[in-house]
């Protein structure tokens, strides 16, 4: 047997294209370096979170921007570009109804149930806080004066309002529950990007305080925005 029947008889057969493979090719001209030359190469991203976009005339790269950025158009209209939000403007927000009826008896602050945690993407945005607590005040023949006091915790820090909220002073023998809404709005600055939990307490004066009385709903909203 010749050298050339035992490389022909070594050499792997050629499998049978198939009509897949050969479409594959299909309106290949002899513009073929063209085509190949249109495509985006691989090298033009270089980091994670690139972004590739196309100029005047070729595919480009812009890079990825710093955290709290957001992407916007340039001033001439003509490519993305990454900025610094202005001020006020509104990253997040979230909110939250608590419905449970929670009383308190004693001069203590406690929990009214109402809570929300928010995790900032940056250490130097606030939190606008917004609340709307409802509660009732009992008022019987035994207490001449009641009030409610209500407060507004970060964690477990009081942030706002350490006082009273409503008051109420009743003639003679009067007795009636006294009910209302509590609005909170405060702009905090908790510096962190962990998360952080924001809720309300309450405490009597004389009588028993109850927030969300009847199922009556609470809520709270959170916004973080830019300094």
């Amino acid at each position: 047997m010749t050298k050339a029947r035992d490389l022909a008889n070594s050499a792997a057969a050629f499998a049978a294209v198939s009509a897949t493979e050969l479409a594959f090719v299909d309106g290949v001209t002899s513009a073929i370096q063209t085509q190949i030359d249109a495509t985006i190469p691989k090298s033009l991203v270089t980091t994670a979170g690139d972004i590739i976009y196309r100029n005047a005339t070729v595919p480009a790269r812009l890079g990825i921007g710093t955290a709290s950025q957001v992407l916007r158009v340039n001033s001439g209209a003509t490519a993305p570009e990454w900025a610094t939000p202005s001020s006020g403007a509104v990253v997040q927000v979230k909110s939250a109804i608590y419905s449970t009826a929670t009383s308190n008896a004693t001069t203590t602050y406690a929990d009214t149930g109402l809570t929300l945690s928010i995790t900032p993407t940056s250490a130097s945005n606030k939190i606008l806080v917004f609340v709307q607590q409802f509660q009732k005040n009992a008022n019987t023949a035994a207490a001449y004066e009641t009030a409610a006091f209500l407060r507004l915790m970060r964690d477990a820090t009081a942030i706002y309002r350490d006082g009273v909220f409503a008051w109420y002073a009743k003639q003679g023998d009067e007795i009636g529950d006294f009910r209302f809404n509590t609005t909170l709005v405060y702009l905090d600055s908790p510096a962190t990007t962990s998360s952080v939990t924001y809720k309300t307490q309450q405490k009597m004066y004389a009588t028993t305080v109850t927030a969300q009385d009847s199922s009556t709903p609470s809520t709270i909203t959170l916004m973080e925005v830019t300094p």
